[in-house]
């Protein structure tokens, strides 16, 4: 399986071309899509399955795709993100938990980047992140203006069988030993769910909340509620839908237009594709997730992404710390 994968990535890599490889959670089989041309998406969902790559901001990047639609993309090489030290980090936090204590927010989330360079296989580390974390969705995916990215996600951005939607709230972080979720966790899962059940209230018949759960990714545990529906419209316009729905506030924060602003003023990082959505769409279906726990890898160097939601009573060095934490999982400690 690994000299398959890597015979491919490496041939997606010469030829300048788009490769993907995934496995949804649950599953343990692996699939693919290319080695194929780079291609953006142009926004359609045809009739055959289509994996999309999405940016955070789409201001600043395009959807990359591999599929039969889009146009193709031309080549600009990703630049390196800038290693977010500890200081500037907590800056950020502090300007951002008073814009919250003033009014002017109910929810930041705040990202960073570490730098680690060191080789690496990435075709044996998806493997090794499919064998470790069986319920994540694990991709390795390489394209001449991304760059190589890898990651094990825990989250489902959305979902889609023919009429039946499903997507979830996940949000609050803890560590696995035991430690009790605390009145900021529950504030901060329940804002993703309340802008959950508000936009999805006019796309489905009736909107329904799976009891809360703690989910398991790596050492770490989060809150979770699944919301599934029905959509009203036999023929939706699901590109609308995913645009309402991305970013979440379990990665921007509310309101979301403002959030947004907030993060391209004062972040001083490039997010990229990390908190992006990525997977497979077609006419009837889609399986996309958000893009968390993960790297993004250029020559011999990986830079590891992670974020923290804050709200009014978040602490600076615990919303650090959470982030250290974060990095482990897609680094296989």
């Amino acid at each position: 399986m690994h000299s398959d994968l890597n015979r491919k990535f490496q041939q997606a890599k010469e030829l300048q071309e788009s490769y993907c490889v995934w496995r949804y959670p649950g599953e343990t089989a692996i699939r693919e899509a290319g080695p194929a041309p780079e291609k953006i998406w142009d926004g359609t969902f045809p009739d055959s399955e289509t994996f999309v790559f999405a940016p955070f901001n789409r201001e600043r990047h395009p959807v990359l795709m591999i599929g039969e639609r889009g146009r193709i993309a031309v080549h600009t090489p990703p630049k390196p993100p800038v290693h977010t030290e500890k200081k500037h980090f907590m800056n950020g936090v502090g300007k951002a938990i008073a814009a919250i204590k003033s009014g002017q927010f109910k929810k930041i989330v705040a990202a960073r980047v570490h730098v680690k360079e060191a080789p690496l296989d990435p075709a044996a580390h998806f493997l090794a992140l499919c064998e470790k974390y069986p319920d994540a969705f694990c991709y390795l995916w390489h394209s001449p203006s991304s760059g190589t990215w890898l990651g094990a996600s825990p989250e489902l951005l959305l979902e889609r069988e023919e009429n039946n939607i499903r997507t979830m709230a996940l949000a609050g972080t803890r560590t696995g030993n035991g430690q009790a979720f605390g009145s900021k966790e529950m504030e901060e899962q329940g804002l993703v769910l309340d802008y959950l059940e508000m936009v999805l209230g006019s796309w489905l018949m009736e909107t329904k909340i799976i009891e809360q759960t703690r989910v398991r990714s790596g050492h770490l545990q989060h809150l979770k509620n699944e919301v599934q529906g029905v959509l009203k419209n036999a023929h939706p316009d699901m590109k609308a839908l995913i645009d309402q729905l991305h970013p979440t506030p379990a990665v921007a924060g509310l309101p979301k237009d403002e959030a947004m602003a907030f993060i391209d003023r004062e972040e001083g990082l490039d997010r990229a594709y990390y908190s992006g959505f990525l997977g497979t769409l077609s006419a009837k279906r889609c399986q996309l997730y958000v893009n968390l726990r993960c790297m993004q890898i250029l020559h011999d160097t990986h830079y590891i992404y992670a974020g923290a939601g804050l709200t009014a009573s978040s602490d600076p060095e615990k919303e650090w710390l959470e982030t250290e934490e974060k990095t482990k999982v897609v680094l296989l400690l």
